[in-house]
């Protein structure tokens, strides 16, 4: 049973590395040198000349191929019964941790913005290795056929998306400029007006959650909560992102807009990723035996 695991590991870890210098490459490095320039007036004094930009992006490949693996390792190890997904979120912080220890021990540029990267990186595939196996709802982070049938509407959003943000289309700039002035001025003078986000995001989170108490404990409708249920993260990821398009300077769509790509290769990453997703259907309906 191991030989199998160790099998299935070899070719999945080459995808997993390709991906992970793909995204190094493609968004990592774009972003990184983007904020190079912008750091200071005096962009030309940065410390780096043609041989350490050579090797930080060689660095940068091979680390992020490395650390694309944490999917891999994370599922190996609860597949082969070494621990369990509640063992790893019991204690997710001593990971969180290790992972910005790591990240910024690694530290080839000037202005810190490799490590914060990396960390952000490495916590991401974590907490979404476990999301995902929560999402299936066993050991295995194989869903059933049924069950990726289902989710097919919110992977064609996710893959659309994803096709949008990396294509030159505009992305939102945010709504701050549009708040009323008595709000932003308010919030100012009290020492809140960079809270935005938290305010309106976590104010949108508490109102579902608040409904969500109120069906459970007072209305008592199992169909409502069970709806409830499977609406939570879809609400709370909607409730960030438009809490955060509420911020002064919403930062990371500004580094989207620098890290755009051709609209034929965005459309190309979108179609890929569908192709991948009916492939991987087509996969496990072949290997249960189900037929459509």
């Amino acid at each position: 049973r191991e030989r199998r695991y160790y099998l299935a590991a070899v070719p999945t870890s080459l995808v997993l590395a390709a991906i992970g210098v793909g995204f190094a490459y493609f968004a990592v490095l774009r972003a990184m040198f983007d904020y190079f320039i912008t750091y200071s007036d005096r962009a030309a004094d940065l410390a780096f000349g043609l041989t350490e930009t050579f090797d930080l992006i060689i660095l940068m490949l091979g680390f992020f191929a490395l650390i694309f693996q944490i999917p891999l390792f994370v599922m190996l190890a609860i597949m082969m019964g070494l621990t369990t997904r509640r063992w790893l979120v019991e204690r997710r912080l001593y990971f969180w941790g290790g992972f910005a220890a790591i990240a910024f021990v690694f530290s080839p540029d000037p202005t810190g913005m490799a490590p914060l990267l990396v960390a952000v990186t490495m916590i991401g595939l974590f907490e979404g290795t476990l999301l995902l196996l929560k999402w299936t709802g066993s050991s295995s982070p194989i869903p059933a056929a049924e069950d990726i049938r289902d989710r097919r509407p919110v992977a064609y959003i996710t893959f659309a998306l994803v096709g949008y943000l990396s294509s030159p289309a505009p992305v939102p700039t945010g709504y701050y400029d549009q708040l009323p002035a008595v709000v932003t001025e308010g919030l100012a003078a009290i020492g809140l007006g960079t809270a935005t986000p938290m305010l309106v995001g976590g104010g949108l989170i508490a109102a579902f959650e608040a409904a969500a108490y109120v069906n459970k404990n007072y209305y008592g409708s199992r169909r409502l909560w069970r709806g409830l249920r499977k609406a939570r993260l879809p609400v709370w990821l909607v409730a960030i992102v438009v809490g955060y398009l509420g911020s002064p300077d919403p930062t990371l769509f500004r580094i989207v807009n620098q890290v755009s790509v051709d609209r034929t290769v965005a459309v190309g990453v979108a179609l890929g990723l569908v192709i991948c997703f009916e492939g991987g259907l087509l996969v496990v309906r072949l290997r249960s035996g189900e037929d459509e």
